[in-house]
């Protein structure tokens, strides 16, 4: 049996946890997800999390279980005045708790809560070799807008990146 979850916007104070959370998923190594290309620290970790909450359309989540992080979530809103009601989404889920809700709790989180950051369209990408991620966000209402071939190169393998979006 897993400990609650509980989950919050992401504080200032955060950044050293969220800091040891992003290096333990680059230590993670696996082929789904972009790498670091300069290794984060806690000052780089604390400017990401005052762009975010600073921003009047960006949201900042994270997920814990037992005072760590688990998960984390941001939304970015778009800042041309066009495009002030999309936000692009980001996910990360600790390699050992996948398959427990964590990302379906912090999108359902998101869900309720964008509109009043005045956002009304997310959107986001997945790497094509990542079928559990795409069937989750199929499950939670996000479709198919595109491919973009070939972006990603992984050693001498390129993967295509699948962009997918709702309304919210």
């Amino acid at each position: 049996m897993h400990s609650q979850l509980h989950l919050r916007d992401a504080t200032p104070a955060d950044a050293p946890a969220l800091n040891h959370f992003v290096l333990r998923l680059e230590s993670e190594a696996l082929p789904t997800i972009y790498t670091l290309e300069h290794r984060l620290t806690i000052e780089s970790e604390l400017a990401a999390i005052r762009r975010l909450t600073d921003s009047p359309n960006s949201l900042f989540l994270i997920a814990e279980r037992n005072g760590e992080i688990v998960g984390a979530m941001d939304m970015q809103g778009m800042r041309h005045p066009q495009c002030r009601h999309v936000g692009y989404v980001g996910l990360s889920v600790r390699k050992d708790q996948r398959g427990q809700g964590i990302g379906t709790a912090l999108f359902s989180s998101l869900f309720e809560r964008a509109k009043s950051v005045g956002v009304t369209r997310l959107e986001l990408e997945v790497f094509a070799n990542n079928p559990r991620a795409i069937a989750l966000y199929e499950r939670l209402g996000f479709h198919v807008d595109g491919v973009r071939p070939g972006l990603v190169k992984l050693g001498s393998e390129f993967i295509d990146v699948v962009v997918m979006g709702r309304v919210v």
